[in-house]
């Protein structure tokens, strides 16, 4: 019974696998799948590729694939793909673009493959065909970061406490450090550890320079280790720049007057000025003899202490020496004493500007002589340059005064260029009005002189020339008094000539 039960049971299993074996089927898979790229950006294009395979018996016929809309992508919604054979496979592109606003994160993007085929069993009718896949797209908005500073100066050899605004311009940034990769920049506490940064964030970083360390704008390398939201861990450097000065004890001088003649000797006052940001003390600066000046009331200024941000006055008196007119740069060596008593040197320097020696001087004669009133005459202006420095662009300006108007079209002249020693002359056609009732007067003739020096600064003098000017009457009788004069000496010379003469002829007889 046993043997029969078996028997059976291994006939049975054998139809089974027979009927299973001869059954056909269809069906479609998708092999494998690339996204390119395969992290995207915002605002990138990209595409997705599918191998498709006929796993079946029969030929699948009007495949389609369509896309589902997804937040963040967009995806051409139907592509037609066509036939396959039994076995047979093919490989479809599907575009996407990743929209600007996308945030960073995994995006799934639904792909439904639709098709028919005949089934033979069931005399040839049609039947569908479903498969969908979702395929994840990866989109990426990396962190950017940089570093500004505040433009606080830092001090070489000096500890430091600076400002900074780390700023990222990308996605959200987490577990942010910082660390610097420079000896000129020693960090006290690193890495410095910001923790998550989507924006902004303000931090103080200090430490110490370098007290070997060049000055001026460097550019310092700073590490960033940080994450970004989907895991990837980021090592870069960001460049910042600083400023590194010397110190922050800088005295800066001033001198006024800062305009001099070349030979005079003058008194100025030294403005000295702590511009740093703690008090130092025992400031000495010595004066010494240069190209430019002699010191006469003191070799050395010294000054106990200056308050930061004080200004102290003393006044010194300086010879100027015989140099030529310009703008000259004069360096002053100086030592000084830090809050922490230590000895230190700087050079501090200051301008100046030696002002040509200029002189001009007027003279007027009148044709006709002299100037009589309620007459035209003709005045003749001799402008002589009679300083160090030729002058430019001589210009010569009158106006009307109480007695004398200008008969001129215009009442200014031009020269132009006017050497030292030298001189040059312009004429103006006045009328003289009356005086009234006074034997003279000195009328007082506004001369305006506009012109530049050697350098193209600009200069207005005015010359006060006195100009004597007569009444008709008094020169009447001057002239009469004139011809009353003649008469009188005429019979005295004739008396004389003749006593002469003849004194002559009677020496001439005696002999």
């Amino acid at each position: 019974m046993k043997k029969v039960l078996h028997t059976q049971y291994i006939l049975g299993t054998l139809l089974l696998l027979l009927i299973f074996s001869s059954t056909v089927w269809a069906d479609i898979q998708v092999s494998d799948y690339e996204i390119i790229p395969e992290i995207a950006r915002p605002g990138v294009k990209g595409t997705i590729s599918l191998s498709i395979l006929n796993s079946g018996d029969y030929k699948v016929s009007r495949l389609t694939a369509s896309t589902q809309p997804s937040s963040g992508i967009e995806a051409k919604s139907t592509i037609s793909i066509g036939d396959i054979q039994p076995s047979g496979s093919t490989i479809i592109s599907i575009p996407f673009t990743v929209l600007e606003t996308t945030p960073s994160g995994v995006y799934s993007v639904r792909i439904t493959i639709r098709g028919s085929y005949e089934d033979p069993d069931q005399d040839y009718e049609s039947k569908s065909l479903y498969r969908a896949i979702d395929v994840p797209i990866y989109v990426n908005r990396p962190p950017a970061l940089s570093l500004s500073t505040d433009s606080q100066p830092l001090i070489v050899g000096e500890k430091f406490s600076i400002n900074i605004t780390v700023n990222n311009d990308g996605d959200k940034a987490t577990d942010v450090e910082l660390s610097s990769l420079s000896d000129n920049l020693i960090l006290e506490d690193s890495p410095v550890y910001i923790g998550d940064l989507e924006d902004s964030a303000e931090i103080t970083l200090t430490g110490y320079t370098d007290s070997a360390m060049d000055t001026g704008i460097i550019t310092v390398p700073i590490l960033a280790n940080y994450y970004d939201i989907l895991g990837n861990y980021y090592n870069e450097t960001i460049q910042p720049s600083f400023e590194f000065i010397e110190t922050t004890h800088v005295l800066d001088i001033d001198v006024d007057p800062s305009s001099f003649t070349s030979g005079e000797t003058i008194e100025i006052i030294f403005k000295i000025k702590n511009e740093g940001d703690k008090t130092i003390s025992e400031i000495k600066i010595p004066l010494e003899e240069n190209d430019i000046f002699v010191p006469l009331s003191k070799n050395e200024i010294v000054l106990t202490a200056i308050a930061s941000g004080q200004e102290k006055e003393v006044p010194v008196t300086l010879g100027i020496k015989d140099i030529s007119p310009g703008y000259y740069t004069i360096e002053f060596d100086l030592e000084y004493t830090t809050l922490s008593a230590e000895k230190k040197t700087d050079t501090i320097r200051t301008s100046i500007n030696i002002q040509p020696n200029i002189d001009l001087s007027v003279f007027i004669e009148s044709e006709p002589s002299p100037i009589v009133e309620n007459g035209k005459y003709i005045l003749s202006l001799k402008v002589s340059n009679i300083g160090d420095s030729e002058i430019k662009s001589l210009r010569l300006s009158l106006e009307d005064t109480e007695h004398i108007s200008l008969l001129n079209a215009q009442n200014t002249q031009f020269i132009g260029s006017l050497d030292s020693d030298d001189f040059s002359s312009v004429q103006y056609d006045v009328y003289i009005n009356s005086i009234e009732n006074n034997t003279f007067i000195l009328e007082s003739l506004p001369i305006q002189l506009n012109f530049k020096d050697d350098f193209n600064n600009p200069y207005i003098e005015t010359s006060n020339v006195p100009i004597k000017i007569y009444s008709a009457e008094a020169v009447s009788m001057f002239q009469a008094k004139e011809t009353n004069v003649f008469w009188i000496l005429l019979p005295v010379i004739v008396i004389i000539v003749i006593i002469y003469w003849y004194w002559r002829k009677q020496k001439h007889v005696y002999r």
